[in-house]
């Protein structure tokens, strides 16, 4: 069910190019549910061959593997300059969720499903963030969120 709640926190989307950090169990769980239940591109990305072979196996289009080149720059050249509509970082590392922020189109959302050690940080360059207006998501097992809808609290009752 993670795999499928960042899908859909993401608002992944026919045709969007969705770049997967991390080829371990939730990331091929994530390469599957993005390729063949939002028919999304998917661009893989792990240090290991083998489980890159796999991901495509399972509908990765594309896969990269990040202990030979920067997994940014392919990405932008697999999008012509771009970027992904999405990235999801599976893995909750600090370098590789700043790699996921860094690989996403102007507007891109950001999705961190990967949990970390206790009170480790990502450092990332906010003029870039602010200026190409990248949206970063937290998604946590299979909850999805509510949506804007103009109701901070969609869930709550009205109190007079």
């Amino acid at each position: 069910m993670t795999a499928y709640g960042a899908c859909r926190n993401a608002g992944l989307m026919p045709d969007e190019f969705v770049a997967v950090y991390g080829i371990g169990g939730v990331g091929t769980n994530i390469v599957q549910i993005a390729s063949k239940v939002f028919n999304a591109r998917v661009i893989a990305i792990d240090i290991k061959d083998e489980k890159l072979e796999f991901a495509q196996k399972l509908g990765a289009e594309f896969i990269i593997n990040s202990s030979r080149v920067n997994p940014v720059d392919e990405i932008m050249k697999i999008t012509n300059g771009r970027g992904a509509d999405v990235a999801v970082e599976a893995i909750g590392l600090p370098a590789t969720q700043i790699q996921a922020i860094k690989s996403v189109r102007a507007g891109g959302r950001a999705v961190m499903v990967g949990l970390s050690k206790a009170g480790a940080e990502a450092p990332y360059e906010i003029n870039s963030l602010v200026r190409r207006e990248v949206m970063i998501i937290g998604s946590y097992g299979g909850k999805t969120i509510a949506r804007h809808t103009g109701n901070p609290r969609p869930n709550s009752q009205e109190h007079n």
